[in-house]
């Protein structure tokens, strides 16, 4: 099992290295083409679709894959069950995301249209529910090969796109021909297994136990997109595109490191779950190890980025994006707290504590709104960036000194900071 469990886990690394190195080398070619303007509409159509992308997936994933270990039998009627809920949830998705973009811009059927057309990718992205039955199966290399098919299909779309002079929309379809791309892959390759199901197939009862048990990490999710991405809407709302484009460029770079933290925790995970159930002692000591390295591994990413950021921006992105320098020197310090964040879920979920999570995320989210309203005016990007790390560190951080369950994760947390420290006293 452990065997499986770091093999899954090797080929999700694969995946996210793939799209972090192509991601950004792609990203930045395109901002450069389309100039900031440009570049902050695409962001901000792709930020408030993302928005509302929990609606979309209606807390599926990690409920259906845990049913679908627990009830392999009902295979069918379990994955045609979540199709319809997430083909249902996505089409909400698709009207509250126009909905908002007509309220927020009214008159402007420029940015109508993209948004519009970039939201559609939430309705064959419900077809990831062929994801969910190859992860309970431990089987992440098929859904790795046909994710990376799509995203380097998309990738050299928008390349072409460059090269013969496409306009905006032409970028906004590439979003939702790489979603469609996907969905046709994934269906092909569970054809291939034998496995023919269609929503038609769902089961009334399934659906309703479904909606019952996922509405809390729907709120979740919604917490999570708001901190992860209202500050690029606000931005477009208060500066501009233009200030949309300026901070998307730095936090394209910043964010790009994101999924170290998140691929290690998932190889140790396993671990760290035999070690709680063996040694409390023996569970602490690993998990303080794990933390300590993430988060000074991070903290020497964020000293480069900071020292380094003029130069950075300059030779990715040209003098049009030089106001991106201090952004991503800010920002790049939310890697700490992302690594802080990513540990303590590990801490969180070995201890039983789910509902404290969407708490988390509610808390972060009202300090990034918050905080982008008073800062924006005045600090421009730059506050935004800063109401970023303000987030993450209230969701990552202090919520845990604020719940006395999780005073003692804290602790944890700040024995981290500090090396040779044992962290260990109660």
């Amino acid at each position: 099992m452990l065997q499986r469990l770091l093999g899954n886990s090797a080929w999700q690394i694969l995946d996210k290295v793939f799209r972090m190195g192509t991601g950004v080398l792609v990203s930045v070619y395109v901002a450069r083409y389309l100039g900031p303007g440009n570049f902050g509409l695409m962001n901000f159509a792709v930020a408030l679709a993302a928005l509302f992308s929990a609606v979309a997936a209606f807390g599926l994933p990690s409920i259906v894959v845990r049913d679908l270990v627990q009830r392999p039998l009902e295979r069918g009627t379990l994955l045609a069950s979540a199709l319809l809920l997430r083909l249902a949830g996505g089409a909400v998705a698709v009207l509250l995301t126009v909905t908002v973009a007509a309220l927020m811009r009214p008159g402007d059927l420029r940015t109508l249209a993209i948004v519009a057309v970039v939201a559609l990718a939430a309705l064959p992205q419900a077809w990831d529910v062929i994801d969910y039955d190859y992860q309970s199966r431990l089987q992440a290399r098929p859904i790795v090969v046909v994710r990376s098919l799509s995203f380097a299909a998309s990738a050299a779309m928008r390349v072409a796109l460059v090269l013969v002079g496409a306009p905006l929309i032409g970028f906004a379809w590439a979003v939702v021909l790489e979603a469609l791309l996907n969905a046709v892959l994934m269906i092909r390759l569970i054809q291939r297994e034998g496995l023919q199901f269609r929503w038609l197939g769902a089961s009334a009862r399934e659906v309703r136990r479904l909606i019952a048990v996922s509405w809390p990490l729907v709120i979740a999710g919604l917490s999570v997109s708001v901190y992860m991405r209202i500050d690029q809407v606000m931005l477009g709302e208060m500066l501009g595109d233009h200030g949309v484009g300026v901070f998307s460029a730095a936090v394209r770079i910043s964010e790009a490191l994101y999924f170290l933290p998140v691929a290690v925790a998932a190889s140790v995970a396993p671990v760290l779950t035999a070690a709680h159930a063996r040694s409390p002692l023996e569970y602490e000591r690993r998990f303080l190890q794990l933390t300590r390295l993430l988060v000074w591994l991070a903290i020497g990413v964020a000293l480069g980025f900071s020292l380094f950021s003029g130069t950075i921006i300059g030779f990715l992105y040209g003098a049009r994006y030089s106001d991106a320098a201090p952004v991503l020197a800010i920002h790049a310090w939310c890697g700490v707290l992302v690594s802080f964040g990513v540990c303590g879920t590990l801490w969180l979920t070995n201890a039983g504590y789910f509902r404290n999570q969407m708490f988390q995320t509610l808390a972060g989210a009202c300090v990034n709104v918050g905080l982008n309203l008073l800062l924006i005016p005045r600090a421009g990007v730059v506050g935004a960036a800063i109401a970023s790390c303000a987030a993450q560190l209230m969701s990552a951080v202090l919520w845990n000194l604020v719940q006395p369950a999780t005073r003692r994760l804290f602790r944890l947390q700040i024995g981290a900071l500090l090396p040779g420290a044992a962290g260990l006293s109660r």
